[in-house]
């Protein structure tokens, strides 16, 4: 009883029930800890897996520039080992790896391409407003602030929403070409797969594409079609053991007669510069890896 005789109330059930909330929240607890553990694990994996990926990856570069390094022949062509065709992968204990290799030396050479085959590429891939396209690429080289008829200098630039100075020098990247006035984004997708930045300029002949020998001088889409279609051999494949490709430019002569001469000082059959990719997957991370690959005889 208390001091006025009223019987005191069990307080049992309100210690029970603090028992019972630290009990929870010691539960709780708990299993925060032991998720933030499972985190810090998996992210801790993730982490490794990343370096192991990125491994791989380099690995993949190391082998590819491996066969090129091996392949001391006086030509270079689809059907041999450095050429991997689209993409090809390796199942390794630790992940996957995809390896890609591109002949540079198969693309226009934006720094070298003679102005009337660039008018002539742009035309044959039909990209809108090509007259603005050719004339900006030719301004956004040259030293002057002189503008073509259709081209563009800093005036032009300058007034934009986002303004920048026209470059007047040589390309430092194919994506340099976006900044260049009519440049749109479908018209860029049309032609980049076919240009560069690397390279002494020459198109070797047995790894252009039809759109690149369609635009030498002289040349038609009869007989770029030829080329290419010789070049795959029995099969119609390219990149296959029956390839013929060409040994020395001039035996391209007997597929195209005198319009070979038009464009010998252009082409070749060797290539000096690769870009290659590998992607290398070990459990949830990926690890991707590019470089231009210059080969030196």
């Amino acid at each position: 009883m208390n001091s006025r005789g009223v019987p005191r109330r069990p307080r049992r059930g309100i210690v029970l029930a603090i028992v019972l909330w630290a009990t929870a929240l010691f539960e709780v607890l708990v299993v925060g800890m032991l998720s933030a553990a499972r985190f810090d694990l998996r992210r801790g994996q993730y982490r490794l897996d990343r370096v192991r990926a990125l491994a791989l990856a380099e690995g993949g570069i190391e082998r590819v520039t491996a066969l090129l390094t091996q392949d001391q022949n006086t030509w270079d062509g689809l059907n041999e080992a450095w050429s991997l065709g689209p993409t090809r992968s390796v199942t390794f204990r630790e992940g996957d790896v995809s390896v890609s290799i591109e002949d540079e030396g198969g693309k226009l050479n934006l720094n070298a391409v003679p102005p009337t085959q660039m008018r002539k590429f742009l035309s044959g891939r039909r990209i809108p407003g090509e007259e603005t396209v050719f004339d900006s690429f030719l301004d956004w080289q040259d030293p002057d602030e002189s503008p073509r008829l259709h081209g563009a200098e800093d005036d032009w630039y300058l007034r934009q929403p986002r303004s920048y100075h026209a470059k007047n020098a040589p390309l430092d990247s194919v994506g340099e070409m976006k900044l260049i006035r009519g440049m749109t984004d479908p018209a860029f997708r049309l032609i980049s797969p076919y240009l560069t930045v690397y390279g002494p300029g020459r198109v070797n002949l047995n790894t252009a594409s039809f759109p690149v020998l369609a635009s030498l001088p002289g040349m038609d889409d009869v007989l770029a079609r030829r080329i290419v279609e010789y070049r795959a051999g029995g099969d119609g494949v390219p990149g296959t053991p029956d390839d013929r490709p060409f040994l020395v430019p001039d035996q391209a002569r007997a597929l195209v007669g005198s319009v070979y001469d038009r464009f010998a000082d252009l082409v070749t059959v060797t290539s000096t510069d690769f870009s290659v990719r590998s992607t290398a997957r070990v459990g949830r991370a990926t690890a991707a890896v590019r470089v231009s690959a210059a080969r030196v005889w």
